[in-house]
């Protein structure tokens, strides 16, 4: 495979190599500081089956962020209150839409690619979001940790902006490539040693975005900025490798975080936009 003919999928300059693995090779834009694995070979790509949920990520899908999901909430009662129509894309076990249940909220729906029940009254697409064709438009559209997995970001992006109502809240939480983890991970692959970001950079994740390329690719698609905010996986939720390294590694990852908070330079960015003047409000941070 060839690195050097892409160009990024947000902003269109001539992508570079930046990492390259065995089975595939990370490209860099020098614009918007995007990041992403093109083409990736379908015997390096990965499935989501159920080894991904209850083995590989177990600690993140059974330690859910509550904060990140407080501030979701209020963000969307500030906006439209608690009968708001809520979809979150990529909603996994419903971790999210559990969690604003118990909070009052009535109207909620879910979007994942795999087999998935969730609690009554809630409605469940078993669907790609770029396949979504149910009309239905939405008060709240919400993105956890999902456009990373999707490769062109633009279209995903676009997706979202698709199923949002005037003066929605669309939320989409994502990596950063420039937090110290990832420059951390890049600077050890660059002196030979790969661990670190083959992690971050694993199959299934084929968009890093930078803060730049986010909202770029979101601007695109009709979105207006409304807040950003940095943020860390909870301790509890790192999914760090089994043997005999497992207490050096979840040593230097706090030690990485405390730096990373102190700076303000976390892994994740929850990034809020709009399409409309959302009946007044504002969100100055989130």
């Amino acid at each position: 495979m060839s690195p050097t003919c892409h160009v990024c999928p947000v902003c269109g300059r001539l992508a570079v190599p930046r990492l390259v693995f065995p089975a595939f090779t990370v490209l860099a834009c020098p614009g918007c500081r995007h990041e992403f694995t093109p083409e990736l070979p379908r015997s390096a790509a990965e499935t989501y089956d159920p080894a991904y949920f209850q083995k590989a990520h177990a600690n993140w899908f059974a330690n859910p962020d509550t904060d990140l999901f407080a501030t979701l909430a209020a963000a969307i009662a500030r906006f439209h209150g608690k009968t708001a129509r809520v979809i979150d894309i990529g909603c996994g076990n419903g971790a999210f839409l559990s969690y604003l249940q118990k909070q009052g909220f009535t109207h909620l729906a879910g979007l994942d690619i795999i087999a998935q029940t969730l609690p009554a009254p809630m409605r469940y697409f078993k669907t790609p979001i770029e396949d979504y064709a149910g009309g239905e438009t939405f008060d709240a559209v919400v993105s956890l940790a999902n456009v990373e997995h999707l490769p062109n970001p633009q279209a995903a992006l676009a997706a979202l902006a698709r199923l949002v109502t005037p003066g929605a809240l669309v939320a989409v939480y994502t990596v950063v490539n420039h937090s110290l983890l990832y420059s951390a991970a890049k600077v050890l692959a660059d002196c030979g040693v790969p661990f670190a970001a083959a992690r971050l950079y694993d199959p299934h994740h084929v968009s890093h975005f930078s803060v730049a390329s986010l909202a770029r690719a979101a601007v695109a698609a009709g979105l207006t900025p409304l807040a950003l905010s940095r943020r860390d996986i909870p301790k509890k939720a790192v999914d760090l490798p089994q043997g005999p390294l497992r207490p050096a590694v979840s040593l230097a990852v706090s030690a990485i975080a405390a730096v990373a908070a102190a700076s303000g330079a976390q892994m994740l960015q929850l990034a809020l936009f709009t399409n409309g003047n959302a009946h007044g409000s504002h969100i100055d941070a989130c």
